[in-house]
């Protein structure tokens, strides 16, 4: 980043070719190790006028960043979350984070070792390769590069300091000449070059230097230099014996250095993205915000205690006590601390407001002060304390969000959450030498990652009779564990205590909502829940729940959706029951269960109506979704939600909810691929309607774990779990049901490679569901009948099929069904040699892929869309499609897709010539596709590879490759695919004689 933005590989720069993809993984590298939302990533690149499409553009870019890190061997760098992404990233493997923490080390020696102070300065600037964040291009570019710029500088600015006290002053006069020519207004480095000049003796040098710099700020700001500044010119002017004298020149420190900083938090840890985001902030006022116990003052301090050397007039410290047991101080008494700090005496502070703003922003002119400002309530209380200064800085921190701050005054806002589980663990670790790791990480997760909550857990077993924790662990899991998280004989540090000031402070109404919220059981809400949790219009709640967030009672991690941390959700749970009471927590869950089961009904009405569902009276449910974004965004955004919650329903009281939700996730997650939520999900659904005996529900369960079972290739699992589901559907006497488990059993089989068995049991389906009337059974059936035949060879009897099923689904509004039949029907074109039709159903089908966020379909038809291309011979415009659709197989986690995704892959890299690249990806397409147990896809991947060898030379590997194709392929009696690996075999068998 401190240049060109590359990734080093075995000591290679690589660059990083797209410019888009350089600036997202430039923005994720500057928050390294946080989440950055999707809406943060659109507003770096774009600001205040994104392009209609600007979301789908970030997921193609984050996939290529991805792409590029695996390439480079980074791989599982980049996590994704429902609300954006997070880059992570070790300390030394990020060269801003380098630079960072070696310019620290150097500070804390400087006193002691000023030698080993410069050397460490040195080598963190040769981590410099040019301008910050060169060739990247977005809207955050600029402030990121100056905010990077200034740590350069600072850096540039100490080591001279450091230099000319030990008497290097020609390094100095050699090294800073041409960075004091490029920055005239850093008047602490054209000092350090004049004093450095002066003593090597070349004091005409030393006054030209300083002229031209007195003629430029004149010129272009109508001001003189500072009075350190003349200061020194008049020293050099009348030959000043005591510029000579080693050590006793501080070039960037003027007046007395005030430090009234309180001592630095001991044993801090952590924070390092925040901390960066301290150093490469361009703006002159700085809040960090955050719920109590999150750990703001800490990081203030230790920020401060690290910047003190940027600030030479002084660092200033007042605390507001906007929350606490004692008043909070008014702006005049907070101006009278920080003018004594100034230097002004008591008798001289004026008792008036205004008197005294006048005074402190009169002595604060001109100089680089950092000024600290703790503990603020609102606005009204911070605003007459910020200095009329551009150079200095000042940083307010506050449970209150301070927004008119940001909106009025510039301010950059830097928020807290709690720590990471890595950071958590490393201040643990510092504190609890002698507990084992698996005691550190219970800790940490029964303290929620909570700042305070950590540390006096770790007070309380360092200072108690068991220091390995382990007694202290059991307690917090067997009873309240907000009891627990309290010093003795002081009251205030209790975290219980810390968040009643908070709560204390809300209006009735918030307070009730905020108690609400506890019974929430996923990671976040937003205001329809909250709603419907506190029987409210969605505005009203939205407003509670904005009052919410300005307290930080409660985040906005993502625009419009909220949530806490695990404690303050105990606290929240504890204030019901002891308020409220039972009924009201479970009036709260049942109004919050029925919202999310009319959501998810509806949502499978717009985006999968023809997938079978359980029997509802859904007559007095209107809710419908606008249109089908709508409802998969709605979908995408509460699925760590839902999964939660029906987690939750399964096993606390609510089973006939639990296993409904479960049965209407069925086909968002057979659209979406998210295999770990899919079998949570599925589990409790069976889990709860076991519990009930509901032979519906069972049928329902099984079915959705079969399906699951099966898109894993999980084959025996899946076989036993469609068995399960026949036999409690039968029971329930839901023919629907017995239908379609007949129809996916049939599914499976043809995965496994008997499809002469799967098409038995399709038509089967096919035939009940004829007989009951259900016309998207039919549908379905005639579809997944079509895409046999075609892998059959049966290419007139696919196409009849596919047709039919199509007629069926057009103009119904039924895109998931639509969109697998016009790939199904690309790929058929596709194979018969329609080229043309092929490229014409396929961008259809991936049109509507698309609309569905369905990345494993617009994988699939990407890949479709590159055999067209290798077949016209467009081997470029081959390659390029198959990085796509890597990439969006990827990010599918469906590994059938990403076998049949590589072995085209392969195929456009063969016919392209690069055949040293080819073989390891046919390689791995055959490694996949055997691991799902996908025989056609298999014998496909044989077939590529087989030719591939065959062009490398390596023919005896090539015919054992071709003759396992066509094991595979005759065994099962896929007729096309077999006679073209008994083709192959025959003519590398004639090379071979």
């Amino acid at each position: 980043m401190l240049g060109s933005l590359a990734i080093e590989v075995d000591g290679q720069l690589r660059a990083v070719a797209r410019p888009r993809t350089r600036a997202v993984l430039a923005r994720l590298l500057l928050s390294a190790n946080r989440l950055v939302t999707t809406e943060s990533l659109v507003d770096a690149l774009w600001g205040q006028a994104p392009p209609a499409t600007a979301r789908s553009q970030i997921q193609t870019a984050v996939s290529a960043v991805r792409q590029a890190l695996r390439d480079m061997g980074c791989e599982n760098l980049l996590k994704t979350s429902f609300s954006g992404y997070q880059l992570d990233v070790a300390p030394a493997d990020s060269d801003l984070i380098v630079f960072t923490t070696t310019i620290e080390q150097a500070r804390r020696v400087a006193e002691e070792d000023p030698a080993e102070a410069a050397h460490l300065i040195k080598q963190a600037l040769l981590l410099w390769r040019g301008p910050a964040l060169s060739e990247v291009v977005g809207s955050f570019v600029d402030s990121a590069r100056a905010g990077l710029q200034e740590q350069y500088l600072t850096a540039v600015e100490r080591l001279a300091e450091l230099q000319l006290r030990m008497g290097r002053h020609e390094e100095v006069a050699v090294e800073l000449a041409p960075v004091a020519k490029e920055h005239p207004r850093r008047e602490s480095l054209v000092r350090s070059l004049a004093l450095a000049l002066h003593r090597c003796g070349r004091r005409a040098d030393a006054l030209a230097v300083l002229q031209a710099q007195r003629e430029h700020l004149v010129e272009e700001f109508g001001t003189d230099p500072a009075p350190a500044t003349c200061e020194l010119e008049q020293s050099i002017q009348r030959a000043d014996p005591h510029l000579d004298r080693i050590g006793s020149v501080s070039t960037t420190v003027s007046g007395p250095g005030i430090n009234s900083l309180p001592t630095d938090v001991a044993g801090f840890s952590g924070r390092r993205s925040h901390l960066t985001d301290l150093d490469t902030a361009a703006a002159a006022l700085v809040t960090i915000t955050g719920s109590g116990g999150i750990g703001k003052t800490a990081l203030a301090l230790h920020w401060a205690h690290r910047a003190v050397d940027r600030y030479p007039d002084g660092v200033l410290y007042v605390d507001l006590h906007g929350f606490g047991r004692q008043q909070p101080s008014s702006p005049v008494q907070a101006l009278s601390r920080l003018l004594y700090q100034l230097g002004v005496p008591p008798e001289q502070i004026p008792s008036q407001e205004g008197f005294a703003v006048d005074l402190y922003r009169s002595r604060a002119a001109g100089k680089r002060l950092l000024v600290v400002v703790d503990n603020a309530r609102d606005c009204d209380q911070v605003r007459p304390l910020l200095p009329n200064s551009l150079t200095s800085r000042t940083l307010v921190t506050s449970r209150h969000e301070l927004s008119g701050l940001v909106a009025r005054d510039g301010a950059h806002c830097l928020r807290l959450s709690v720590l990471n589980p890595a950071e958590a663990l490393e201040l643990l670790a510092r504190s609890l030498p002698q507990a084992s790791p698996a005691v550190l990480h219970e800790l940490a997760r029964l303290c929620a990652y909570v700042p305070l909550a950590l540390r006096i857990a770790a007070a309380a077993i360092a200072t108690g009779t068991s220091q390995d924790g382990v007694e202290y662990v059991a307690g917090l899991r067997t009873v309240d564990r907000l009891s627990l998280l309290g010093v003795e004989g002081d009251d205030d540090t209790a975290v219980a205590a810390t968040f009643d000031l908070s709560y204390a402070m809300l209006e009735p109404a918030v307070q009730r909502m905020f108690r609400l919220l506890s019974v929430v059981a996923g990671p976040d809400f937003c205001a329809q829940e909250a709603a419907s949790l506190a029987g409210l219009p969605g505005p009203h709640a939205l407003r509670l729940l904005k009052t919410l967030t300005h307290h930080h009672m409660v985040e906005e991690r993502a625009p419009g959706r909220f949530g806490f941390h695990d404690l303050l959700r105990l606290y929240a749970a504890h204030l019901l029951e002891a308020t409220d009471g039972g009924d009201a927590r479970k009036a709260a869950e049942t109004a919050l269960a029925q919202h999310y089961l009319h959501h998810v009904v509806a949502a499978a009405h717009a985006l999968y109506p023809q997938l079978l569902r359980l029997p509802a009276d859904e007559a007095d449910w209107p809710l419908r979704f606008a249109d089908r974004p709508e409802a998969m965004e709605w979908l995408n955004t509460q699925r760590a939600s839902l999964v939660a919650s029906i987690v939750a329903f399964a096993d606390q009281g609510h089973p006939e909810f639990a296993w409904r939700l479960a049965d209407g996730m069925r086909g968002y997650f057979f659209l979406r691929m998210f295999p770990v939520e899919w079998q949570s999900v599925a589990e409790a659904g069976l889990r709860a309607a076991q519990a009930q005996g509901d032979h519906h529900g069972q049928a329902a369960a099984h079915l959705n774990l079969a399906d699951f079972y099966g898109r894993q290739g999980f084959h025996d699992l899946a076989d036993r779990a469609f068995g399960s589901a026949a036999e409690h559907a039968q029971a329930a006497g839901w023919r629907e049901a017995e239908a379609t488990i007949m129809g996916s059993q049939g599914g499976l089989w043809r995965l496994q490679g008997r499809p002469s068995e799967a098409a038995q049991l399709m038509e089967r389906s096919l035939a009940l569901n004829v007989e009951i009337g259900r016309l998207d059974g039919q549908g379905v059936n005639h579809g997944n009948l079509g895409a046999l035949y075609g892998e059959l060879g049966d290419y007139a009897k696919a196409q009849e099929h596919l047709q039919r099923s199509l007629a069926h689904y057009s103009g119904k509004g039924v895109p998931m069904a639509e969109a697998f039949l016009l790939t199904s029907l690309g790929e058929l074109a596709l194979w018969r040699g329609e080229l043309s039709s092929a490229e014409e159903y396929v961008r259809q089908g991936f049109a509507m892929h698309e609309e569905l966020a369905d990345t494993c379909g617009q994988a699939v038809t990407t890949r479709v869309l590159a055999e067209v291309q290798v077949k016209r011979g467009n081997f470029a415009a081959a390659l390029e499609l198959m990085e796509s659709a890597i990439a969006l197989a990827n990010d599918s986690d469906d590994r059938w897709v990403q076998a049949s995704c590589l072995q085209a892959q392969a195929l456009a890299l063969r016919s392209n010539g690069s055949l040293a690249e080819a073989l390891p990806i046919a390689t791995r397409a055959v490694e996949l596709a055997r691991e799902v147990k996908h025989v056609y896809a298999e014998a496909r991947a044989l077939i590529e590879l087989a030719e591939v060898q065959s062009a490398l030379g390596e023919t005896e590997q090539a015919v054992s490759a071709a003759r396992r194709a066509h094991l595979l392929a005759s065994g099962a009696g896929y007729t096309a695919v077999a006679d073209q690996a008994s083709g192959l075999i025959g003519f590398l068998t004639g090379a071979l004689a």
